[in-house]
Protein backbone atom coordinates (compact mmCIF):
# COMPACT_ATOMS: atom_id res chain seq x y z
CA UNK A 1 0.00 0.00 0.00
CA UNK A 2 1.25 3.13 -1.01
CA UNK A 3 1.88 6.59 1.43
CA UNK A 4 -1.13 8.00 -0.24
CA UNK A 5 -3.32 5.28 -0.03
CA UNK A 6 -2.06 4.79 3.73
CA UNK A 7 -3.03 8.44 4.54
CA UNK A 8 -6.29 8.54 2.53
CA UNK A 9 -7.75 5.20 5.06
CA UNK A 10 -6.49 7.56 7.65
CA UNK A 11 -8.83 10.36 6.40
CA UNK A 12 -11.86 8.12 5.82
CA UNK A 13 -11.95 6.76 8.89
CA UNK A 14 -11.20 9.85 10.75
CA UNK A 15 -14.46 11.44 8.27
CA UNK A 16 -17.01 8.66 9.91
CA UNK A 17 -19.75 7.60 7.75
CA UNK A 18 -19.67 9.96 4.71
CA UNK A 19 -16.25 11.13 3.27
CA UNK A 20 -15.85 14.87 1.65
CA UNK A 21 -16.11 14.96 -2.00
CA UNK A 22 -14.59 18.62 -1.11
CA UNK A 23 -11.03 19.53 -0.44
CA UNK A 24 -9.50 22.96 0.15
CA UNK A 25 -6.26 23.89 0.06
CA UNK A 26 -4.95 27.46 1.33
CA UNK A 27 -2.04 28.98 0.12
CA UNK A 28 0.27 31.84 1.55
CA UNK A 29 -1.48 33.63 4.25
CA UNK A 30 -4.47 32.34 3.53
CA UNK A 31 -4.98 29.94 6.68
CA UNK A 32 -7.44 31.98 8.29
CA UNK A 33 -10.15 31.74 5.73
CA UNK A 34 -10.70 28.55 7.86
CA UNK A 35 -12.83 30.68 9.86
CA UNK A 36 -15.85 30.59 7.66
CA UNK A 37 -15.93 27.07 7.94
CA UNK A 38 -17.53 24.80 11.05
CA UNK A 39 -14.84 22.55 12.33
CA UNK A 40 -15.18 19.34 13.49
CA UNK A 41 -11.67 17.94 13.93
CA UNK A 42 -7.93 18.88 13.61
CA UNK A 43 -5.42 16.84 12.23
CA UNK A 44 -1.54 17.90 11.83
CA UNK A 45 -0.34 16.53 8.37
CA UNK A 46 2.68 15.22 10.38
CA UNK A 47 0.09 12.25 11.74
CA UNK A 48 -1.01 11.92 7.83
CA UNK A 49 1.28 9.44 5.97
CA UNK A 50 1.53 11.20 2.67
CA UNK A 51 0.87 14.64 3.62
CA UNK A 52 4.59 16.24 3.69
CA UNK A 53 5.23 18.54 6.95
CA UNK A 54 4.63 22.29 6.03
CA UNK A 55 8.00 24.23 6.92
CA UNK A 56 6.69 28.05 5.47
CA UNK A 57 5.88 30.58 7.47
CA UNK A 58 2.01 31.44 6.66
CA UNK A 59 1.40 27.38 6.17
CA UNK A 60 0.23 26.02 9.51
CA UNK A 61 0.09 22.21 8.48
CA UNK A 62 -3.02 21.17 9.74
CA UNK A 63 -6.00 19.59 7.73
CA UNK A 64 -9.51 20.27 9.54
CA UNK A 65 -12.41 18.53 8.79
CA UNK A 66 -15.50 20.51 8.15
CA UNK A 67 -18.88 21.86 7.13
CA UNK A 68 -19.73 24.46 4.43
CA UNK A 69 -23.82 25.12 4.71
CA UNK A 70 -23.99 21.21 5.70
CA UNK A 71 -21.66 20.07 3.11
CA UNK A 72 -18.41 17.89 4.30
CA UNK A 73 -15.00 19.04 3.64
CA UNK A 74 -11.47 18.36 3.97
CA UNK A 75 -9.47 22.27 4.68
CA UNK A 76 -5.75 22.22 4.09
CA UNK A 77 -4.02 24.76 5.77
CA UNK A 78 -0.77 24.97 3.86
CA UNK A 79 0.61 22.92 1.36
CA UNK A 80 4.20 21.61 0.13
CA UNK A 81 5.93 23.32 -2.59
CA UNK A 82 8.45 22.56 -5.18
CA UNK A 83 11.47 24.70 -3.75
CA UNK A 84 11.00 22.92 -0.43
CA UNK A 85 11.50 19.40 -1.21
CA UNK A 86 13.53 19.73 -4.91
CA UNK A 87 10.72 17.25 -6.17
CA UNK A 88 7.43 17.28 -7.29
CA UNK A 89 6.90 13.60 -6.10
CA UNK A 90 5.37 15.20 -2.17
CA UNK A 91 3.14 17.73 -4.09
CA UNK A 92 1.86 14.45 -6.19
CA UNK A 93 1.38 12.46 -2.70
CA UNK A 94 -0.28 15.20 -0.89
CA UNK A 95 -3.08 15.60 -3.69
CA UNK A 96 -3.62 11.63 -3.62
CA UNK A 97 -3.97 10.96 -0.15
CA UNK A 98 -7.09 13.47 -0.76
CA UNK A 99 -7.99 11.63 -4.04
CA UNK A 100 -7.99 8.37 -1.95
CA UNK A 101 -9.62 9.99 1.39
CA UNK A 102 -12.28 10.03 -1.52
CA UNK A 103 -11.99 13.66 -2.73
CA UNK A 104 -13.34 14.57 -6.36
CA UNK A 105 -13.28 18.42 -6.54
CA UNK A 106 -10.86 19.82 -5.22
CA UNK A 107 -10.59 24.00 -4.92
CA UNK A 108 -7.15 25.61 -4.86
CA UNK A 109 -5.98 29.27 -3.69
CA UNK A 110 -2.81 30.88 -3.40
CA UNK A 111 -0.53 34.11 -3.16
CA UNK A 112 0.01 35.65 -6.16
CA UNK A 113 2.27 38.26 -7.42
CA UNK A 114 0.82 40.81 -10.40
CA UNK A 115 1.83 40.56 -14.20
CA UNK A 116 -1.02 42.44 -15.28
CA UNK A 117 -0.82 46.26 -14.98
CA UNK A 118 -4.45 46.75 -14.06
CA UNK A 119 -4.11 44.11 -11.36
CA UNK A 120 -3.69 45.73 -7.78
CA UNK A 121 -2.97 44.32 -4.23
CA UNK A 122 -6.25 42.39 -2.99
CA UNK A 123 -7.43 41.46 -5.80
CA UNK A 124 -8.82 37.83 -6.85
CA UNK A 125 -8.01 36.24 -9.82
CA UNK A 126 -9.47 33.09 -11.09
CA UNK A 127 -7.15 31.17 -12.88
CA UNK A 128 -8.71 30.78 -16.33
CA UNK A 129 -5.82 28.59 -17.67
CA UNK A 130 -1.44 28.09 -16.31
CA UNK A 131 1.67 28.24 -17.23
CA UNK A 132 3.56 25.20 -15.44
CA UNK A 133 6.77 26.39 -16.30
CA UNK A 134 8.82 23.68 -13.92
CA UNK A 135 6.54 21.17 -15.45
CA UNK A 136 7.64 22.29 -19.00
CA UNK A 137 11.02 22.13 -17.80
CA UNK A 138 10.82 18.36 -17.06
CA UNK A 139 10.07 18.95 -13.64
CA UNK A 140 6.78 17.17 -12.84
CA UNK A 141 4.32 15.41 -10.53
CA UNK A 142 3.34 12.39 -13.07
CA UNK A 143 6.79 11.33 -13.81
CA UNK A 144 7.59 7.75 -13.42
CA UNK A 145 5.07 4.74 -14.04
CA UNK A 146 1.94 6.20 -14.77
CA UNK A 147 -0.71 6.42 -11.54
CA UNK A 148 -3.54 4.24 -12.13
CA UNK A 149 -5.82 6.65 -11.26
CA UNK A 150 -5.62 8.05 -14.96
CA UNK A 151 -3.81 8.05 -18.66
CA UNK A 152 -0.48 8.12 -19.29
CA UNK A 153 -0.93 11.11 -21.24
CA UNK A 154 -3.84 13.25 -19.61
CA UNK A 155 -5.30 16.35 -21.53
CA UNK A 156 -4.83 19.48 -19.87
CA UNK A 157 -6.78 22.09 -22.13
CA UNK A 158 -10.04 23.49 -19.92
CA UNK A 159 -8.24 21.85 -16.86
CA UNK A 160 -10.00 24.65 -14.81
CA UNK A 161 -13.68 23.58 -14.28
CA UNK A 162 -15.99 26.26 -16.30
CA UNK A 163 -19.12 25.76 -13.69
CA UNK A 164 -16.66 26.02 -10.94
CA UNK A 165 -15.05 29.38 -12.39
CA UNK A 166 -18.56 30.91 -12.74
CA UNK A 167 -19.31 29.77 -9.33
CA UNK A 168 -16.45 31.34 -7.61
CA UNK A 169 -16.55 34.38 -9.84
CA UNK A 170 -19.68 35.06 -8.34
CA UNK A 171 -19.23 34.41 -4.62
CA UNK A 172 -16.00 36.13 -4.57
CA UNK A 173 -18.23 39.38 -6.48
CA UNK A 174 -20.74 39.00 -3.91
CA UNK A 175 -18.19 39.22 -0.93
CA UNK A 176 -16.89 42.13 -2.12
CA UNK A 177 -13.68 41.39 -3.88
CA UNK A 178 -12.66 42.65 -6.77
CA UNK A 179 -12.68 39.77 -9.41
CA UNK A 180 -10.14 39.15 -12.40
CA UNK A 181 -9.78 35.80 -14.75
CA UNK A 182 -6.46 35.33 -16.23
CA UNK A 183 -3.57 33.31 -16.40
CA UNK A 184 -1.60 32.06 -13.69
CA UNK A 185 2.16 31.14 -14.26
CA UNK A 186 3.96 28.81 -11.81
CA UNK A 187 7.67 29.43 -11.25
CA UNK A 188 10.13 26.71 -9.39
CA UNK A 189 11.23 29.74 -6.55
CA UNK A 190 12.01 30.37 -3.96
CA UNK A 191 13.50 33.34 -5.53
CA UNK A 192 11.20 36.31 -6.75
CA UNK A 193 11.40 37.79 -10.16
CA UNK A 194 13.51 39.79 -11.64
CA UNK A 195 12.12 43.09 -13.76
CA UNK A 196 13.36 40.94 -17.31
CA UNK A 197 11.62 37.56 -15.78
CA UNK A 198 8.63 39.59 -15.23
CA UNK A 199 8.12 40.99 -18.71
CA UNK A 200 8.89 37.42 -20.23
CA UNK A 201 5.77 36.24 -18.38
CA UNK A 202 3.63 38.74 -19.37
CA UNK A 203 4.76 38.68 -23.02
CA UNK A 204 3.79 34.42 -22.41
CA UNK A 205 0.32 35.41 -21.62
CA UNK A 206 0.51 35.44 -17.79
CA UNK A 207 -1.39 37.57 -15.73
CA UNK A 208 -0.08 36.66 -12.17
CA UNK A 209 2.76 34.94 -11.24
CA UNK A 210 3.30 32.18 -7.78
CA UNK A 211 5.10 28.94 -7.06
CA UNK A 212 2.54 26.77 -6.66
CA UNK A 213 -0.80 25.23 -7.29
CA UNK A 214 0.14 23.86 -11.52
CA UNK A 215 1.05 21.03 -10.04
CA UNK A 216 -1.50 20.19 -7.90
CA UNK A 217 -4.11 21.12 -11.12
CA UNK A 218 -2.14 17.96 -12.94
CA UNK A 219 -2.34 15.41 -10.76
CA UNK A 220 -6.28 16.04 -9.34
CA UNK A 221 -6.76 15.97 -13.35
CA UNK A 222 -4.98 13.06 -14.03
CA UNK A 223 -7.49 11.75 -11.74
CA UNK A 224 -10.42 13.04 -12.73
CA UNK A 225 -11.29 15.84 -10.35
CA UNK A 226 -13.39 18.89 -10.95
CA UNK A 227 -11.10 21.47 -10.04
CA UNK A 228 -11.24 25.29 -9.58
CA UNK A 229 -8.64 28.10 -8.25
CA UNK A 230 -8.21 31.23 -7.33
CA UNK A 231 -4.98 33.57 -6.88
CA UNK A 232 -4.90 36.48 -4.13
CA UNK A 233 -2.97 39.16 -5.40
CA UNK A 234 -0.64 39.80 -2.85
CA UNK A 235 2.14 42.81 -4.66
CA UNK A 236 3.31 43.30 -8.11
CA UNK A 237 5.81 41.11 -9.56
CA UNK A 238 9.44 42.33 -10.40
CA UNK A 239 9.37 45.61 -8.53
CA UNK A 240 12.55 47.02 -6.77
CA UNK A 241 13.65 44.69 -3.88
CA UNK A 242 14.48 47.51 -1.85
CA UNK A 243 10.58 48.91 -2.00
CA UNK A 244 9.18 44.98 -1.40
CA UNK A 245 8.51 43.39 2.10
CA UNK A 246 9.17 40.08 1.09
CA UNK A 247 6.97 37.30 2.43
CA UNK A 248 6.15 38.96 5.42
CA UNK A 249 3.93 41.46 3.22
CA UNK A 250 2.52 38.74 0.82
CA UNK A 251 1.67 37.51 3.84
CA UNK A 252 -0.21 40.57 5.61
CA UNK A 253 -1.51 41.47 2.38
CA UNK A 254 -3.34 37.77 1.81
CA UNK A 255 -4.24 37.72 5.73
CA UNK A 256 -6.70 40.71 5.04
CA UNK A 257 -8.19 38.90 2.70
CA UNK A 258 -8.69 35.65 3.75
CA UNK A 259 -11.94 36.10 6.07
CA UNK A 260 -13.62 37.37 2.51
CA UNK A 261 -12.33 34.89 0.37
CA UNK A 262 -13.30 31.97 2.74
CA UNK A 263 -16.87 33.24 2.82
CA UNK A 264 -17.09 33.22 -1.01
CA UNK A 265 -15.46 30.10 -0.78
CA UNK A 266 -17.43 28.22 2.03
CA UNK A 267 -20.69 30.14 -0.22
CA UNK A 268 -19.38 28.46 -3.57
CA UNK A 269 -19.58 24.92 -1.86
CA UNK A 270 -22.84 24.87 0.34
CA UNK A 271 -24.71 26.20 -2.75
CA UNK A 272 -22.56 24.42 -5.87
CA UNK A 273 -24.90 22.61 -8.63
CA UNK A 274 -22.75 20.86 -11.02
CA UNK A 275 -25.47 20.41 -13.56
Amino acid sequence: MTEAARGGEILRAAAGGTPPEWALVSGSGLAGLTGAFETRRVLDYADVPGLPGATVFGHPGRLHLATAGGVPIWLCQGRPHFYEHGDMQPIASFVRVLLDAGVSRLLLTNAAGALNPAFRAGDVMVLRDHLFLPGLAGHHPLLGPNDARGERFPAMAGAYDVTLRAALARELGRAGLRVREGVYAMVGGPSYETSAETLLLRRAGADAVGMSTAPEVVVARHAGARVGAVATITNVAGIDETLDGGHAAVVDTASAVAPRLGSALAAVIGRFDPA
